[in-house]
């Protein structure tokens, strides 16, 4: 089963709530098709949180993540600055599939069904 992550990033977004991103992922979560949701932190290279979304029909999930995240009204530009999305691809992570960048210079794959 696929499974769809959104990176966030919030050092380059100040004011971001991450509490609220969370929120708003959860509700993606249970408002699409999904057979998982989980998060994590890490920081490797600076603080992050991967929201992972496992499903069957991840067109569905990042639809979802567009309309409620991406393009919410007041989130939406600060969250496009600080993300990354990726969708699993036919072999797993060795050949994602790179949806959202917030370097707009990145060339971005389409999600099949999308």
């Amino acid at each position: 089963m696929p499974v769809l992550c959104l990176q966030l990033q919030p050092r380059r977004a100040t004011g971001l709530s991450v509490q609220l991103i969370t929120v708003l992922m959860a509700r993606v979560a249970a408002a699409s098709e999904v057979q998982g949701f989980s998060f994590e932190r890490g920081s490797d290279h600076g603080p992050y949180i991967n929201y992972l979304f496992a499903s069957r029909a991840p067109s569905r999930v990042w639809r979802g993540i567009q309309q409620r995240v991406l393009k919410h009204r007041r989130l939406g530009p600060r969250v496009r600055r600080a993300s990354i999305v990726t969708c699993e691809g036919s072999r797993g992570w060795k050949n994602y599939l790179l949806l959202h960048h917030f370097d707009s210079a990145k060339h971005l794959d389409a999600l099949p069904g999308v």
